[in-house]
């Protein structure tokens, strides 16, 4: 049975270059049932763990640990000592109880010791340590190698208080248990696969998917699993800093390195870093805006359609993601089901490739302007000297226009934003409501183009106001003229149209 299993993982891509693939590292007292006559969680999760892998991997994997307890009078075993150089991973089941084991620290040591003697393998010792994060423990008394591990935790914690993720505390707890275990199973399997030569792939893309507060955690690891799946680089892989001017460096980072950032938004606020004000999933989210300002980059915002929260800070930051035109720069922003996230990453990723990214296009014919303007504006002839002008440069303007119903209306106001070569908003008696709301189309429509605007403007036009006087925005050109028309004031943006699409 274990030669044809053997076989088949061979026929899969998979060939073992250890003797075993992995040893479970843990305190003797974490694998303690909390009722009699049950088995412990350590067994639990090793058989769980086999049995699971064995279905991602196409074989079941040798997964070993130590079942008898070492006393304090016994000498380090020989058999585990001799056996960690031909295992290819460890994993430690980490508690409080595990760092005040000298046999746990002494097993860590010599893998350590042993997998660095291992020097024809492309990636650093600390990738072939899986931890399994039982119970909360301090990041200090963990050695420097152990911080560098990302780990799985399998508790989560509500105020001051850590619930374990076990089988024995009911169908709520069996149930986050078993997603968590999912998770280290795929890992395993996929991180076996390519310490044993399958081919790896370039990524399609890479996505920064920040960490998110602990009822959304489920839902963040189902996130993370399509993508990888799908064939997506995911960031961050290695834990974030505890202080906040590390993580925002290192957040800041990771950004730069991806094309897309992903941010679930839940219920709780979620910690605070060391030195912070503000909650992880608020950091994250501003961090990204940074970056929005990068051609080509996207934030999306996800929010549950049922969310709703008790804490009035969360409410404050979902009001702002929600209502804040300047929390919505180049930002898509869903209150949808999970499903709908995945179709969207996948749909602008495919439109990636799908469309190569052309040299500027030449013009064939002339260039198509959209000017969005309020109706009373074009009525009373506002406008009017703007669309000549451009006329007579020799470019086609276009102004939006009112159809009997909104509907028609919208979608005529979207195909132009999605068609004409620049759109230039002109902002005359409309109030700063609607100017805001135009602004929301530029982002929403504009910037998903798989062709660039050439250009995007606001013509700021009498009557002047304190707000039309203070306005400021790095999301368009802006011309303001309260006087008579004059073409001077529109060089800039013809200056644009020549220079080929925005960048």
């Amino acid at each position: 049975m274990i030669l044809e299993q053997e076989r088949l993982g061979e026929h899969m891509g998979f060939v073992r270059q250890f003797d075993d693939d992995a040893f479970i590292s843990y305190a003797w007292a974490d694998d303690e049932p909390l009722l009699e006559g049950e088995k412990g969680w350590v067994t639990h999760f090793h058989r769980d763990l086999s049995k699971r892998c064995g279905q991602y991997l196409g074989v079941e994997p040798k997964i070993w640990r130590d079942e008898y307890e070492i006393k304090g009078n016994d000498p380090f075993e020989e058999t585990i000592k001799a056996q960690l150089p031909r295992t290819a991973i460890l994993i430690s089941v980490v508690s409080p109880l595990y760092f005040h084991s000298p046999w746990c620290m002494k097993e860590f040591e010599e893998f350590l010791a042993s997998a660095s003697s291992t020097a024809n393998l492309p990636f650093p010792v600390v990738k072939r340590i899986f931890k399994i994060v039982k119970m909360p423990v301090d990041r200090k008394i963990q050695p420097p190698e152990m911080q560098a591990v990302i780990g799985y935790e399998f508790y989560e914690i509500d105020g001051t208080k850590a619930h374990e993720y076990n089988r024995e505390l009911g169908e709520v707890w069996k149930k986050k248990y078993v997603v968590g275990l999912d998770r280290v199973a795929y890992d395993l399997a996929d991180f076996l696969k390519s310490l044993n030569g399958a081919p790896q792939q370039e990524p399609l893309g890479t996505i920064f998917l920040a960490e998110t507060t602990s009822e959304l955690r489920g839902a963040r690891e189902e996130i993370r699993r399509d993508l990888l799946h799908r064939g997506y680089a995911v960031l961050p892989n290695r834990p974030m800093a505890p202080d906040a001017a590390d993580f925002k460096h290192q957040v800041r980072e990771e950004l730069a390195r991806s094309s897309m950032s992903i941010h679930l938004v839940g219920e709780r606020y979620g910690a605070i870093p060391e030195g912070e004000t503000q909650s992880l999933t608020q950091l994250q989210a501003e961090l990204a805006v940074e970056r929005c300002d990068t051609p080509g980059f996207r934030r999306v915002l996800w929010m549950p359609m049922d969310l709703k929260t008790n804490d009035p800070r969360q409410q404050a930051l979902i009001d702002h993601f929600e209502n804040d035109s300047s929390a919505q720069v180049r930002t898509e922003l869903l209150k949808t089901k999970l499903e709908d996230l995945k179709s969207l990453v996948e749909d602008v990723f495919r439109k990636r490739i799908e469309t190569p990214a052309a040299q500027p296009r030449p013009p064939r014919g002339p260039l198509r302007i959209y000017i969005v303007a309020d109706q009373q504006d074009i009525e009373h002839g506002l406008v009017a000297p703007l669309e000549n002008y451009l006329f007579d440069q020799g470019h086609e303007p276009i102004c939006s226009l009112a159809a009997e119903d909104e509907k028609t209306t919208r979608e005529a106001h979207e195909e132009n934003l999605r068609l004409c070569d620049a759109s230039i908003i002109f902002y005359g008696t409309s109030g700063e409501f609607w100017l805001r709301a135009k602004m929301n189309d530029f982002y929403k429509i504009l910037n998903p183009r798989a062709e660039p605007a050439r250009a995007r403007a606001i013509y700021i036009a009498a009557p002047e106001t304190d707000h039309k006087r203070r306005f400021q925005t790095r999301e368009a050109l802006l011309m303001r003229n309260f006087q008579e028309f004059s073409g001077d004031t529109l060089q800039p943006f013809l200056e644009a149209l020549r220079h080929g699409p925005e960048r």
